[in-house]
């Protein structure tokens, strides 16, 4: 969802209190809360405060900004009728299980090499 005006200007504040020779002047916080606006307040929040606990200099808005873009109905009727495909072809369906199998035991084989349980 896109963050409000008052949700950008937050993050804007949040980072002129975080680096002291950071000043947005009006102009600069009009310009940033445009651009703001069209993503999303609690991931770019996070990513701001990401950013201000290991980054000595400012943030630039693409270092923060965190927009969801929708994906097209469109773009989801193929991957529906693709895994209906799949789901009624017992060729397809031994296939994609055999694969996720197989992708499970590499999964479990890294876990054991850095010693991760699978608990």
């Amino acid at each position: 969802m896109a963050m409000t005006p008052k949700e950008a200007l937050e993050l804007i504040k949040l980072i002129e209190t975080s680096y002291h020779q950071i000043n947005f002047d009006k102009e600069q916080a009009d310009v940033w809360i445009s651009i703001l606006i069209k993503g999303d307040y609690q991931l770019s929040k996070e990513k701001i405060y990401r950013y201000v606990s290991t980054e000595k200099f400012p943030p630039v808005i693409s270092d923060f900004l965190v927009v969801i873009q929708d994906k097209p109905v469109e773009d989801y009727s193929a991957d529906i009728a693709a895994v209906q495909r799949e789901l009624n072809d017992p060729v397809l369906r031994k296939k994609r299980e055999e694969a996720m199998q197989k992708l499970r035991e590499a999964v479990k084989g890294m876990n054991e090499k850095v010693g991760v349980s699978d608990d």
